[in-house]
């Protein structure tokens, strides 16, 4: 997979993934997993997520800020 670069996640409404009767793997509300660079994450609404409002895969490379969300 080519990393996404530089990549700026900004002022979003997340709201209500998943369905919480299914057998499924539930989904997260921002899930990042290849990028490099700078990462920059603030001012997102995450709400009812079945998972993680917010995950960092192992791949992830770089400067990472998570403010605000």
């Amino acid at each position: 997979k080519t990393p996404a670069k530089n990549l700026t996640i900004h002022n979003n409404r997340i709201t209500s993934i998943g369905d919480k009767t299914s057998s499924e793997a539930a989904p997260s509300g921002i899930n990042i997993d290849v990028v490099e660079g700078t990462t920059t994450i603030t001012d997102n609404y995450i709400d009812g997520t079945n998972h993680s409002s917010l995950q960092m895969g192992n791949k992830a490379k770089g400067d990472i800020t998570i403010t605000g969300n």
